[in-house]
């Protein structure tokens, strides 16, 4: 008998994941100690989904400064990532996953097998998922506020 699985949440563990990104192959537990912010796109062509990414890029220098590194998903091809970075000339990894490893392990598999889910997550040091937010709608799935506070937050919540 299948269970559904659990939605990922504040609180939970972050389930790890090996991918090919833009900058080579990127394994989410070799990021630890530092913060990530996971954003995963519906589909690199998603013209809402590009401009939270733009605003990750504005956001970048101070992201690293709180010792915080991003990593972008989407569901198409390692050729699609790697025109969307070159193109937006990004300073961070886009990884495809075009398997849906990593959007299976964070609940973000379609709805009605049609509507991709877009979601942000912030990461933190020890792996522990710290802010969660999700959306089949492009624009509910980045609060560039929210997400900068919960950044600031943990960054400050070090020893």
């Amino acid at each position: 008998m299948a269970t559904e699985p659990y939605e990922i949440n504040e609180g939970a563990s972050a389930p790890d994941f090996a991918l090919q990104s833009t900058n080579g192959p990127v394994r989410l537990s070799d990021l630890r100690g530092k913060q990530v912010v996971l954003y995963f796109m519906r589909s690199f062509s998603c013209n809402v989904c590009q401009q939270h990414v733009a605003r990750l890029q504005r956001q970048y220098p101070a992201l690293q400064q709180r010792n915080t590194e991003v990593l972008v998903i989407g569901p198409d091809s390692q050729a699609e990532a790697n025109k969307l970075q070159r193109r937006m000339k990004l300073p961070f990894p886009v990884i495809a996953d075009t398997e849906g490893v990593a959007y299976g392990s964070y609940t973000l598999n379609k709805t009605l097998g049609i509507l991709q889910h877009s979601a942000s997550f912030l990461i933190d040091s020890a792996g522990t998922v710290r802010y969660a937010r999700r959306s089949t709608l492009p624009m509910g799935s980045l609060n560039e506020v929210d997400l900068i506070a919960a950044v600031s937050k943990h960054a400050s919540s070090k020893h």
